[in-house]
């Protein structure tokens, strides 16, 4: 029971490591990788509700539920429209606390977009990444199917008399 729990467990985490990787990474390009150490006291107090916001639409569609060395065009589909869902939730929420509380917005939109690229991209290349690694482990590939249709071409010259 244990052992079907821990990759999944361990999928979420490090997707939540590529969500955090990405707003890093759309806040450099923001800033011109000179990020001002008064954004980042900005963005401690967002840094949860970005957090719940991500994984709320990650668990709420079940992305950790896929097993990664079987991803296909359906997965990556959840995916992306998962992640899009969430940047759109985080633009929502911008809009609703510039408008109703404070006069300041959550997270910059540019960071939002940018967010969202980077997230997108991250999940579904490294889950195709794993599969083609899975897929190599599993002797599939060209250099398989090329020995294959050498073994064939040897039983059949072998089995006709050649």
């Amino acid at each position: 029971m244990l052992s079907g729990v821990v990759p999944r467990c361990a999928v979420a985490l490090i997707d939540l490591c590529f969500f955090l990787l990405a707003l890093l990474a759309a806040y450099a390009l923001r800033f011109d990788f000179h990020i001002p150490s008064w954004e980042f006291d900005l963005l401690k107090p967002v840094l949860p509700v970005f957090i719940a916001v991500r994984m709320a639409w990650y668990f709420g569609a079940g992305v950790q539920r896929s097993m990664v060395r079987y991803t296909s065009t359906s997965d990556a589909r959840r995916i992306f429209l998962t992640v899009l869902g969430g940047s759109a939730t985080l633009a929502v929420l911008n809009v609703l606390r510039f408008r109703f509380l404070d006069g300041h917005y959550l997270l910059p939109f540019s960071v939002v977009i940018t967010d969202f690229m980077g997230a997108a991209m991250l999940l579904i290349s490294t889950r195709i990444g794993f599969k083609l690694l899975h897929l190599r482990a599993q002797g599939s590939g060209k250099d398989t199917i090329r020995r294959r249709a050498d073994r064939e071409h040897v039983r059949t010259a072998a089995a006709s008399g050649r």
